[in-house]
């Protein structure tokens, strides 16, 4: 529970630190690096698009001969106990856990808020003031992963049996989604939905998880399968991408 909340808390700390930075000692408005609502017509394709990545490498890991737990016979199994704790059966806590992951991304939201201020708006912005937007994304995106670096090696935050090899899991992970993120960021010119789809990875991860239980290694979100299928997104969010800036500029320019 305390890990959690704790977890929850550092999530600001890049918002702090970009407020710190630009507005009191740069005096800027954070407006100029999208940290606004924006347009939301996007929000489907932020909400789903983790969910529906997961799935999709359940389904290629399902053809290329692996097992694929689509009952959730692993973590029915798991929430034994607990669920007779609650006077419940394990398949009507596996209920609840669903409904709740359906809600989950806008709760997640509120605190994904703080760190895609600081990642998505105020950093990939600074970056390509000079450099290419290539390089800008790919920075970023380690950036982003090693700042989870501490919890990954000494606690197992994503990987608990690879630790350390888990970061050079977690950099092409983090690269990928961020160009995603980018992407909505971008394309709604505010920086909300970008928070909501990072909101919704954490709120569909579970699944990634136990879809193909016991194996950090071929999790279906941030393992080999979940990299793959979102490096696709993420190049076909590149690709778009590209239409939005001219061709001698890096400046932001919505389409």
């Amino acid at each position: 529970m305390y890990f959690q909340v704790l977890l929850l808390l550092l999530m600001y700390m890049p918002v702090l630190s970009t407020s710190i930075i630009a507005v009191l000692i740069r005096g800027e408005n954070l407006s100029k690096y999208d940290i606004k609502i924006g347009d939301l017509k996007l929000s489907p394709i932020a909400y789903i698009y983790p969910l529906v990545s997961i799935l999709i490498a359940a389904v290629i890991m399902n053809m290329l001969g692996f097992h694929i737990d689509w009952e959730l016979a692993y973590l029915k199994e798991k929430l034994a106990q607990y669920s007779l704790s609650l006077g419940l059966t394990p398949d009507e806590v596996v209920e609840m856990l669903i409904m709740n992951s359906i809600i989950a991304p806008f709760f997640n939201m509120i605190f994904a808020v703080g760190e895609e201020v600081g990642w998505r708006g105020y950093l990939l912005s600074k970056f390509m003031e000079k450099n290419s937007i290539e390089t800008s994304l790919i920075f970023v995106g380690i950036i982003w992963a090693l700042w989870h670096a501490p919890l990954i090696i000494f606690i197992g935050y994503n990987y608990p049996s690879l630790r350390i090899y888990g970061l050079f899991l977690f950099i092409p992970f983090c690269i990928s989604h961020g160009i995603i993120l980018a992407w909505l960021r971008i394309k709604s010119g505010g920086i909300l939905l970008p928070a909501l789809g990072h909101g919704a990875v954490n709120a569909f991860g579970w699944l990634g998880a136990y879809l193909y239980p016991n194996n950090d290694l071929l999790n279906l979100l941030v393992g080999i399968p979940g990299i793959i299928v979102s490096s696709i997104l993420a190049t076909i969010a590149y690709y778009d991408l590209k239409k939005v800036f001219s061709n001698n500029s890096n400046t932001l320019v919505l389409s």
